[in-house]
């Protein structure tokens, strides 16, 4: 129980009301969207500068990067 589908055991109240939007401001769900998708604090940070919060843009950008490296 609490296990989103990553497998990480968060905080419940941690998950984003929105997860349509990738929000870093607050800790809590900054950790939510690191184990989402698997990123550091600084790619997270990248990603969310460059194309904005929301998250297939995100998702999209994250995936793209990793694909270039």
């Amino acid at each position: 129980m609490g296990t989103h589908e990553g497998g990480s055991d968060l905080d419940p109240a941690a998950i984003p009301a929105d997860s349509k939007y990738v929000c870093i401001d607050r800790s809590d769900e900054t950790d939510y969207w690191r184990s989402h998708f698997g990123a550091s604090r600084d790619e997270l940070e990248q990603a969310v500068e460059a194309v904005g919060h929301g998250y297939a843009a995100v998702a999209a950008y994250l995936n793209q990067d990793r694909n270039n490296h």
